[in-house]
């Protein structure tokens, strides 16, 4: 079935084969983009070194051509024609053109057999990283046989740069696909080629492999998205052009400069000075504020309170100065109200996560005296030291809101703060009731009415009493 005749056109990405049955189009990775018609019906079509498969030759190792009539470069064979290997062992033969060769990295020629030169190891220079809290810019020589002999082959120099967490085992994989923290996947094999490339983001805190944080042509790399505080081992290699990538230089490792403070267990220090509208706080040290070349120092506290059962903090900025005891003293605080208390250190990598919170209660104010809300051990009963106040019950606790009649709070001694609506030294009187809803209750019980209303307790009307003919008087008239 083979055609007597064969053209063949050779275009920029693929070749087309024209026989007197069949018209090919093959690309030159071998793949058929379009056939019509078929060259071939058995393997014999395919010169017995191929299977016919839908009517067109699928050639054996060592073989290529339409008709699997040409040999791969570079190919080696059995005393029986059966292939060993193509390319010298070194590429992959392109059957379906010619027998072509398709070389690794690291060989050329047309038939693979030329060994390209590698470089001689590099190493990053530690000394000279410019390290921050999350990420690391390295730098490195070029390799010492780059230029060699003026030959282009000691040229175009490939860097790439891995890392692995220090603490783990940091096996020799050497590309992979890894996930970041935020979800979306990056692949480990970036290249990159700007003087300050950003290497593949938190590539190396996300496996225990060695995984590719950049491949570039500059000899600086800059990792980021990375742990703060924590070491890394960092290594280079290099290669020429299409050559292979020389061996691995010495382990380089680096640490970022500080992790946020730790408070997973420690809370504030509230000082015994606290009064019924003052509480003073005494920030203290999370359990890791670190040191050496891992951590920084505590630079600033954030105290944050607010009364127990409500929402929202509010915050008290603490600076840490040399040889004084951090500390802040909360005011405009309730009386005898129980408020929640945080801290949040701040180092040169930011404020941490916030501490357990505390809890701490102003005291009590009766009469003239301030007292504590528990036992207290003076050899006082609690009448005496209440000193009288109606603001106080047999614990030494505001009576509020019961002793001012629901509808206010005891503020100090025998005062209440009543409520929008009410009046009097317990809130016992009302503009709706008092003031029969038509004026302002007072703290003697007397109502201010509002216009057209009068009466002791406003319950006369212009529009009632004088059938909106005249003005109520006090009396009734």
């Amino acid at each position: 079935m083979r055609a007597a005749s064969l053209t063949v056109c050779l275009c920029l990405s693929f070749a087309v084969y024209v026989t007197a049955e069949s018209f090919a189009t093959i690309r030159n990775d071998g793949a058929v983009l379009e056939i019509d018609g078929s060259v071939c019906a058995s393997a014999a079509d395919c010169n017995n070194r191929g299977q016919c498969v839908d009517g067109f030759c699928q050639c054996e190792l060592g073989y290529a051509g339409l008709y699997c009539n040409k040999q791969c470069r570079g190919a080696t064979f059995h005393a029986n024609g059966t292939g060993i290997s193509v390319c010298s062992g070194h590429g992959t033969c392109r059957r379906r053109l010619a027998g072509r060769c398709s070389c690794d990295d690291g060989y050329s020629g047309k038939d693979c057999s030329v060994t390209l030169p590698v470089p001689q190891s590099v190493n990053v220079d530690a000394g000279s990283a410019n390290v921050s809290d999350t990420a690391i810019t390295l730098s490195w020589e070029e390799p010492s046989n780059e230029g060699t002999g003026g030959s282009s082959q000691y040229s175009g120099t490939t860097y790439q740069v891995q890392g692995c967490e220090a603490s783990l085992d940091c096996s020799d994989s050497e590309s992979q696909e890894v996930t970041a923290g935020s979800g979306s996947r990056v692949q480990a094999r970036a290249r990159h080629t700007g003087a300050n490339a950003d290497a593949a983001q938190g590539a190396a805190q996300a496996s225990s492999n060695w995984v590719i944080l950049c491949e570039t042509t500059g000899r600086t790399c800059t990792v980021s998205n990375l742990k703060r505080g924590t070491r890394y081992k960092i290594r280079v290699r290099s290669k020429f052009r299409r050559g292979k990538f020389s061996s691995f230089g010495s382990i380089q490792e680096l640490a970022t400069v500080a992790e946020t403070p730790d408070y997973s267990s420690r809370v504030p220090v509230v000082n015994s000075s606290v009064t019924d509208t003052t509480i003073r706080v005494e920030p203290i040290a999370p359990q890791d504020i670190g040191g050496g070349s891992l951590h920084a120092q505590i630079s600033q506290y954030l105290v944050q309170y607010r009364k127990t059962g409500t929402s929202g903090w509010t915050n008290a900025t603490v600076n840490v100065e040399s040889g004084v005891t951090p500390n802040v003293t909360l005011s405009g605080l309730e009386v005898f109200s129980q408020y929640d208390i945080r801290q949040i250190a701040r180092n040169v990598a930011g404020y941490g996560q916030p501490s357990p919170v505390t809890q701490q209660k102003t005291r009590g104010k009766c009469g003239n005296s301030v007292i504590e809300s528990g036992s207290l051990g003076n050899g006082l009963s609690y009448s005496e030291q209440c000193d009288g106040g109606h603001c106080c019950d047999s614990g030494c606790s505001l009576k509020a809101p019961s002793y001012c009649s629901s509808h206010g709070s005891c503020s100090d001694g025998n005062t209440c703060s009543c409520q929008s609506g009410y009046a009097g030294q317990t809130c016992q009187y009302s503009d709706a009731t008092t003031c029969s809803g038509h004026g302002t209750a007072q703290s003697d019980g007397s109502c201010n009415c509002q216009s057209s209303y009068a009466g002791s307790s406003c319950q006369y009307s212009d529009a009632t009493t004088c059938s909106g003919h005249g003005t109520a008087q006090s009396d009734g008239s």
